[in-house]
């Protein structure tokens, strides 16, 4: 004989994960400083394609200079570390302090116009 109680425990599963699932989809606002924790994203990413790139590179550079392939090798390794690894956060804390400095001025000056968006 089946208790009531034994379809509730089958469906909790379920339950739970439509729960999950309408949590991350409901919708939610926008907030205007999304784009700060974007080197969150990018960086680590460009870490995962910097392998690629780097062989990519010695391949040309065995080829293009007539090296050896291990020299190829560091010769890429060597063009790319540094612009990956102090490149991207740098460039992206001078576009940060650009944004900061520009964007109130451009945001005053488009409401004197009469050109900036609704709401600001």
């Amino acid at each position: 004989m089946r208790r009531p109680h034994d379809a509730c425990r089958r469906l909790a599963p379920a339950i739970r994960i439509s729960a999950g699932v309408a949590i991350l989809l409901w919708p939610k606002a926008a907030l205007a400083n999304a784009g700060i924790p974007m080197i969150f994203l990018v960086w680590p990413a460009s870490w995962i394609v910097f392998v690629p790139v780097v062989l990519v590179e010695a391949a040309v550079a065995r080829r293009v200079l007539c090296l050896p392939t291990r020299d190829a090798i560091k010769l890429s390794l060597a063009a790319n570390a540094w612009p990956t690894l102090a490149g991207i956060p740098v460039t992206w804390a001078l576009l940060t302090v650009i944004e900061m400095a520009v964007g109130p001025i451009l945001s005053m000056t488009l409401r004197d116009l009469g050109t900036a968006p609704p709401g600001s």
